[in-house]
């Protein structure tokens, strides 16, 4: 499938003869190999999946990087939940009404490491965000959560990064979180 990538010919006449007017033939070549190469380029990309990152491999092939570009995704639940890594880089919404919820961090390691999370409480019920295992959040202890319990308040959110193995840092957020 891979050609071998052809480089330009070079002319070896500034002026061509009037018959030689337009595309030379060696030219002609050199760009029906490109278009080869570009359409076979083009067949590999579209053959990945979909709204993932193609990268160029250092052998020049194209190759799905395993990565998306999806924007924002957000997942609503409505009672205490247990996040995995798989819902990193997601908007977390808590829609729980006037109850008291818990969201479960997931336990991580070293491969997860900068990886974040937006959680949002919608109503006036508690939200708890509890630590996996002996990690933190921002001052908590080993293990510790955030509450947000202010009421009056019906929108609350924090947005967590993965700093280190064990803590997690609070990036941004509305409402007040009590750290435990």
């Amino acid at each position: 499938m891979a050609k071998a990538a052809q480089k330009p010919p070079v002319k070896t006449k500034v002026d061509q003869p009037a018959p030689y007017q337009g595309i030379t033939e060696p030219w002609r070549v050199w760009f029906e190999n490109v278009d080869w190469d570009v359409t076979q380029k083009t067949n590999v990309i579209t053959g990945g999946t979909v709204n993932n990152i193609v990268i160029i491999t250092t052998g020049g092939q194209i190759a799905d990087s395993g990565y998306s570009l999806t924007k924002y995704l957000s997942v609503t639940y409505t009672a205490t939940t247990t996040l995995t890594t798989s819902d990193f880089g997601k908007v977390i919404k808590f829609n729980n009404g006037a109850t008291n919820v818990t969201c479960y961090l997931p336990s991580v390691g070293t491969a997860n490491v900068d990886s974040w999370l937006i959680i949002m409480r919608l109503g006036t019920g508690s939200l708890t965000i509890k630590a996996a295992d002996s990690d933190t959040i921002e001052k908590t202890r080993a293990g510790g959560k955030i509450v947000c319990d202010e009421s009056g308040r019906v929108v609350a959110n924090v947005r967590l990064m993965l700093a280190s193995e064990t803590k997690w840092a609070i990036l941004a957020g509305t409402g007040i979180w009590k750290q435990y």
